[in-house]
C-alpha cells in the first residue's frame, strides 16, 4: 500500500509517517504525479482535490462542522482532526478508507452529526415567521422593529427569540445568529 501524505508542514508529515513503520509514505508539499492508494491531505484549500484520483482523508487542527461538511461533500472521505488521538488508530482508519468506507475522528464525527442533524431536523421545522424573525435578526434589526415589521408585540419577538435559542441549544442572540448563519449556508430557508 503506498499512501501519500500531503501537508505544507514537514513536522506533521514525518510524525504521520513515524506512525506507520510498515506502511509504505511519502510526503510531499503539492500531490505528485504518481499515483497512491490513498492521499492524507493537510489545508485542502491549496491542493486541487479535484486532480487527485485515489481516496483521500482531510487532516487538520480546526474543528469547523460545515468545513468538514464541505470536505465530505468535495469527495473527502473523512476527516482526522489533530487534537484527537490518532496514532494507534490510523491503521484502521487507512485500512477503513482503502476499502471504500468514510472514517471521521470522534470530535470531527461528533461536530459533523450535529451540524448534519441541525440542517436535516432543527431547520426544516423553522417556519416562516421564526425565519423572518432570524433574517431580521442577521440584518441588524432589534426586537422593536422586527415588532413593527411583522405587526406583531415585542414580547412576541422576545418569545420567538428565546424558542430559536432553545432550538438551535444556545445561550444568547449573539450565539443564536452566529450558528443560524453557518447553518443557513448549508440549507433551503
Amino acid at each position: 500500500m503506498q499512501v501519500q501524505i500531503i501537508s505544507p508542514s514537514d513536522i506533521i508529515g514525518a510524525g504521520i509517517a513515524n506512525a506507520l513503520p510498515d506502511i509504505h509514505t511519502s510526503h510531499h508539499r503539492v500531490p505528485p504525479n504518481r499515483r497512491a492508494d490513498l492521499y492524507l491531505i493537510q489545508d485542502v484549500n491549496s491542493v486541487p482535490v479535484t486532480d487527485v484520483q485515489s481516496p483521500w482523508l482531510a487532516f487538520g487542527s480546526h474543528l469547523q462542522p460545515a468545513r468538514i461538511d464541505g470536505l465530505i461533500r468535495s469527495g473527502s472521505r473523512g476527516y482526522l482532526y489533530l487534537g484527537d488521538p490518532l496514532v494507534d488508530r490510523l491503521r484502521f482508519i487507512i485500512g477503513d478508507v482503502t476499502a471504500g468506507g468514510i472514517h471521521l475522528s470522534p470530535s470531527a464525527s461528533a461536530a459533523y452529526h450535529q451540524f448534519r442533524f441541525t440542517c436535516t431536523e432543527t431547520l426544516p421545522r423553522l417556519n416562516p415567521y421564526h425565519q423572518n424573525v432570524l433574517r431580521l435578526m442577521h440584518s441588524g434589526h432589534s426586537p422593536d422593529d422586527i415588532a413593527v415589521q411583522l405587526t406583531r408585540s415585542r414580547n412576541a419577538i422576545y418569545q420567538v427569540q428565546r424558542h430559536l435559542r432553545r432550538l438551535f441549544e444556545v445561550e444568547s442572540n449573539t450565539d443564536l445568529l452566529s450558528l443560524s448563519r453557518a447553518y443557513s449556508s448549508h440549507s433551503d430557508w
